[in-house]
């Protein structure tokens, strides 16, 4: 397994967080059970946002940055992102789809409780600081919620989650990275 690690400073591959973060990705990568909640996690973001216009959606993972405002590495075993919209952001409705989509299509395809949905509320709310009171927009991610619960009763739509986050993990599994994996058609 590749873990991308550009985003740590040369003089901070000594920090005392960099080799715990690193064996935490490795362990939730190699747990066949996690490696597929995961991989459904981020399919179901990939799925949304191209359900809310965005064009060519990347999968990247796993990666491991330093946060200078925390003095904290941050790990990530997997991510999605829409490169034609940074800068540009999405509407607060549509943003709150695109993260709240990972955690509930999760807990609704596995049955497992909704994984890594705090960090997407967290960075959700984060984004729309200043934009919209924090009352407002967890409003809006109830609605979010409510909206993709309704979405992942349509069977044919759960298939597609499924076999997207099944090319993601043979991708995984097979080439041991997601180096500019996708864009590819959900």
């Amino acid at each position: 397994m590749i873990i991308d690690k550009s985003g740590i400073p040369a003089d901070k591959w000594r920090h005392p967080d960099h080799a715990e973060c690193e064996a935490d990705l490795g362990r939730q990568l190699s747990d066949s059970h996690r490696r597929n909640e995961i991989c459904i996690h981020e399919a179901c973001h990939f799925l949304y946002l191209q359900k809310v216009g965005a064009v060519a959606p990347v999968l990247c993972g796993p990666r491991i940055s330093y946060n200078p405002e925390t003095d904290q590495m941050e790990g990530a075993c997997a991510s999605v992102c829409a490169p034609e919209l940074k800068g540009k952001g999405l509407p607060p409705l549509s943003a709150a789809l695109v993260s709240a989509a990972g955690g509930i299509a999760v807990e609704v395809l596995t049955g497992s409780p909704r994984k890594g949905n705090e960090t997407d509320l967290k960075k959700f709310l984060t984004a729309g600081e200043g934009k919209k009171t924090e009352s407002e927009l967890r409003e809006l991610w109830d609605k979010a919620e409510t909206r993709i619960r309704s979405d992942l009763s349509d069977l044919e739509f759960q298939n597609k989650i499924r076999a997207l986050a099944e090319k993601f993990e043979t991708q995984l599994v097979r080439e041991g990275k997601w180096d500019a994996l996708l864009p590819l058609k959900g």
